[in-house]
């Protein structure tokens, strides 16, 4: 009996930790489709970001997350520190996910303004109804 529960605690335990992890910054992604995806009215865009989904800011196959494409890039540096680490750190996860989705959607604004490499606007792509974000070839 004792086996048992020590192997649920650490299953939960482990679940807890995977699960946080992973879905730390899904209100990013949700960020992201409210502003430019969900009424853009172009279904082929909406299938797009929802295949692409978090690779539209991180590089495609990549397990680790700190690793980001050209427009992941610039609203990072657009956001103080790390998103992850301060919502990880915060005693208040409510109130720091809302204060970074703020932060995030005045770096959404201002990246809208900066061109990737090949000179193009992040903004012109995305009025397009095309991805921002170039992967790393």
């Amino acid at each position: 009996m004792r086996l048992i529960c020590c192997a649920l605690l650490m299953a939960v335990a482990f679940v807890t930790v995977v699960s946080s992890s992973a879905s730390a910054l899904a209100p990013f992604r949700k960020a992201f489709d409210d502003k430019y995806v969900k009424d853009s009215g172009d279904d082929a865009f909406k299938e797009a970001f929802k295949k692409e989904g978090c690779n539209t800011c991180h590089v495609k196959g990549k397990s680790d997350k700190k690793l980001r494409n050209d427009y992941g890039m610039k609203l990072a540096e657009l956001i103080p520190g790390n998103a992850k680490e301060r919502l990880d750190q915060a005693a208040d996860k409510k109130a720091e996910t809302a204060k970074l989705l703020e932060e995030l959607d005045k770096a959404f604004e201002k990246a809208a303004d900066e061109e990737n490499e090949d000179g193009v606007k992040f903004g012109d792509l995305l009025k397009e109804h095309k991805l921002p974000g170039k992967q790393p070839e």
